[in-house]
């Protein structure tokens, strides 16, 4: 008798079954894409990066723990994705007060 519809630990659900073991080459290649993605003008949320490759955020803090390569992309990201919202917020200061600090605005 097959599983019935809809079943989410049927056979061929990619949810279903043991997690995900993760090496260090995995971790690396991670790691790699962690850096291309915090360059992308979308990137604001550090977090964002393991929701969107479909993993829990805890992984992030484990594997910047034992994997230097992701020590390094996660420090990275983190200093490129604040300087980033660190020039969103000053635009946004710069346009509204720029006028009481340039008289032809």
């Amino acid at each position: 008798m097959p599983a019935p519809k809809g079943n989410t630990y049927g056979y061929g659900n990619p949810r279903s079954g043991r997690p995900r073991e993760w090496t260090d080459k995995d971790i690396e290649e991670e790691a790699a894409l962690f850096i291309e993605w915090s360059k992308t003008k979308q990137a604001l949320v550090w977090r964002e990066f393991a929701c969107l490759r479909g993993y829990c955020t805890q992984y992030l803090y484990e594997w910047a723990e034992k994997n230097e390569a992701f020590h390094d992309a996660s420090k990275f990201a983190k200093d490129l994705i604040g300087a980033r919202r660190e020039k969103l917020q000053l635009d946004k200061m710069v346009s509204r007060y720029a006028p009481l600090y340039d008289e032809k605005l």
